[in-house]
């Protein structure tokens, strides 16, 4: 193991050339990204402008015309603003959910591997405790007991996964502080915050971006399904997984309410895996 604290980033994270796949994917989460917090601005239509007279169009190709791209709803509301509306609100969500949850994960792990003994045994503790709850449960239970609003929710996806970042952080913690580097950092009285945040953080921080690429999308998929079912992000605010569930009553008559959205989620947790197995993969490289 060398110590990379004082590499830039670009060395030792070099990313792969994309392969075919992975540019594709690289491609479309640019394009939604753009949709997401450009869209609106670019399209100004109103997400929740009422046109019973347009009510129930299909998407250009399909009979529609170039007013309403992708279609619209049961009430004429447009459903490609309605898509890029939600799929900044979901974006939103799980990306700070995830960045979140990494905080505390690897806090904990961290502080579990600087104290060990009890405070160890504890923390080993809550993340089996975690690890082995039904989460989507646990999240519904505590939607319908606190209420649904967006600032639950993003508790929620917080502490989604938090776990996984502490069993790995504490792993690589506890295997990096008896190398010959964080001895000489001590020897030369770095404290500790120097430590852990120069020497091991940085050492381990391509293994924990892999993991973060990984779940964002089971965090992304956790949102959608509780607006699915009525317990995430409510109306006026649009969101993918509560587009679907209001177009499932029309989906033979008008299958692109719910499909475009679930196509939306499917395409971006897709991409957004691949993009995380191609980091995982130039990682295993990189480490032989």
């Amino acid at each position: 193991m060398t110590d990379l604290s004082t590499k830039p980033l670009a060395m030792w994270l070099r990313l792969p050339k994309l392969s075919a796949a992975g540019s594709i994917c690289g491609l479309w989460l640019l394009i939604i990204v753009i949709a997401g917090f450009a869209g609106p601005a670019i399209l100004g239509i109103d997400p929740n402008g009422v046109d019973l007279l347009a009510r129930l169009r299909p998407p250009v190709g399909f009979g529609g015309t170039v007013d309403h791209l992708l279609g619209t709803d049961q009430l004429g509301r447009d459903i490609l603003i309605r898509i890029c509306h939600a799929v900044r609100v979901s974006l939103l969500l799980a990306l700070f959910g995830t960045l979140i949850g990494a905080a505390i994960g690897i806090s904990t792990g961290f502080l579990a591997a600087h104290f060990g003994g009890v405070v160890d045994d504890v923390i080993s503790t809550l993340i089996d405790f975690q690890a082995a709850m039904p989460f989507l449960i646990l999240a519904i239970a505590a939607v319908a007991t606190l209420g649904s609003n967006i600032a639950v929710l993003l508790v929620l996806v917080s502490v989604f996964g938090w776990e996984r970042y502490a069993r790995l952080s504490r792993g690589l913690a506890l295997s990096y502080l008896n190398n010959g580097y964080v001895v000489a950092a001590q020897t030369y009285g770095a404290g500790w915050g120097t430590i852990y945040s120069r020497h091991i953080l940085l050492n381990i921080l391509a293994i924990l971006i892999v993991n973060i690429t990984l779940t964002f999308p089971e965090i992304l998929m956790l949102e959608t399904t509780l607006s699915f079912l009525g317990l995430g992000v409510q109306p006026p605010h649009a969101s993918l997984g509560s587009m679907m569930n209001y177009g499932r009553d029309q989906l033979f008559k008008a299958w692109w309410i719910s499909i475009l959205p679930g196509l939306a989620i499917f395409l971006t947790t897709l991409a957004v895996s691949t993009i995380g197995d191609i980091l995982s993969n130039r990682l295993s490289i990189d480490r032989r």
